[in-house]
């Protein structure tokens, strides 16, 4: 089944506005102002945020069946959509790496695993994004830091084939 989305709950504001087009004459008594209560509708940001990483998760899922289905381009357009909305989210950053690579942008893959590994990702995602890194940068002949890359994955995880062939 599926979950309907929460609906985001609205903060209203009031304000007190002078609704008094003229100013009191010197020569009368001034009057109070009237004042109009105006209502203005205001998303917190902790709410825009939740809704912002909601969008960004389906634009991820809409990118991984456009890269199961080979549309690199649109799976990468798909996740640079979703990062605009939720530019920390690391496992699009990561997606959106191989996709890169495949498209044969290394620089920008390279660029997304960096900014991945300083955002910080858990530990078992570390190998996955590294290995990309390596295989970006070993593309555009970086082969030291690939190296460095490739022999970080390989400490976090002893024996991955995939990393001990790039070396």
């Amino acid at each position: 089944k599926e979950e309907s989305p929460k609906k985001a709950k609205k903060k209203i504001q009031i304000e007190d506005v002078d609704s008094s087009a003229e100013a009191p004459k010197k020569e009368e008594a001034p009057k109070k102002a009237r004042k109009k209560s105006q209502i203005k509708e205001v998303i917190s940001t902790a709410e825009k945020k939740e809704a912002d990483a909601a969008a960004a998760l389906r634009f991820k899922e809409e990118g991984n069946a456009k890269f199961k289905a080979r549309n690199f381009a649109e799976a990468e357009a798909l996740y640079s959509k979703g990062l605009n909305l939720d530019p920390k989210n690391t496992a699009v950053l990561s997606n959106r790496a191989v996709v890169r690579i495949q498209l044969g942008d290394n620089a920008g893959a390279e660029a997304d695993c960096s900014a991945a590994l300083v955002i910080g990702i858990p530990e078992a995602s570390q190998t996955k994004v590294l290995y990309r890194r390596a295989m970006a940068r070993h593309a555009q002949k970086k082969n030291e830091d690939a190296e460095k890359d490739v022999l970080a994955a390989l400490t976090l995880s002893p024996g991955n084939a995939d990393c001990e062939k790039l070396l």
